[in-house]
Order: structure tokens, then sequence, then C-alpha cells
């Protein structure tokens, strides 16, 4: 930051945050526990979240390597949930039937999406037009 200015690029966010942490562990550990306080849903919801994906690795469920530059190729560069064109940089794999809920790991049940888009869907099961879109 030679200018003095804030960067926003992940990369600089991460660097930066990362120093952060390094030169006061004690400070970002108060900052956790303010924001879990703060926070309680989120919080309860993440590690729910957590714990399917735990179960679903114990149960050996299938998974495939499943490269982000070939989805992205075959989806043509349309984010599967809102039909808007994506950037490669802020393509997210997204899984129509959510490995949580018995889904596989696999070509076959992966598109791209906006980072946002997969976040708002969560972990839910498709619904209406999905379905159509699946089975293309």
């Amino acid at each position: 930051m030679p200018d003095g200015l804030t960067h926003w690029c992940r990369k600089c966010c991460r660097e930066s945050s990362a120093s952060t942490r390094k030169r006061n562990p004690e400070g970002e550990r108060e900052t956790q526990k303010r924001y879990k306080l703060k926070n309680l849903g989120m919080v309860r919801i993440w590690s729910s979240r957590a714990q399917q994906r735990r179960e679903a690795r114990e149960k050996e469920v299938f998974v495939e390597d499943v490269d982000l530059k070939v989805l992205y190729e075959r989806a043509g560069g349309i984010c599967v949930i809102c039909e808007q064109p994506v950037d490669y940089e802020d393509a997210t794999i997204e899984h129509f039937i959510p490995v949580s809920k018995g889904g596989l790991h696999a070509y076959s049940n992966c598109s791209i999406a906006h980072g946002w888009c997969n976040t708002l869907k969560r972990d839910n099961l498709p619904k209406g037009w999905w379905v159509v879109t699946m089975q293309r």
C-alpha cells in the first residue's frame, strides 16, 4: 500500500488480514468472540453446515475431481441461478443437489454460479426452472 489507500481486491484483503492476525493474535481472538456473540444465529447455521459436510465425508459420498474451468466453458460463462454472465474470477461451483443433501460432487451435479447467488441458494434443493436447467 504505497499510497496509503485500502485495497479491496480479494488477494490484497487476504494478505492484509493475515498480517494483522499475525501481529495481533489476541485482538483477533477477541474480534472473533464479539462476532460470534453478535451473530449467534449465523454461527449456528455455519456449524450445522460444517457438521453436514463432515457426515457426507464419513459416508464416503462419491467425489469426482471437478474442474471449475471445464464447468465454466460448459455453462458458457452463465450463472445457473440468475442466468446472467459471470466472470471466471467470480465463478463458484454450484451443486444442483447439495452434497449435504446426498448429491454427488461430480460433473453431472455441478455447474457455475456467482458467489453471491450460490450463497443465497445455500443448500436448498432445486425447484421449478432449476429442474429444467439441470437436464441441459
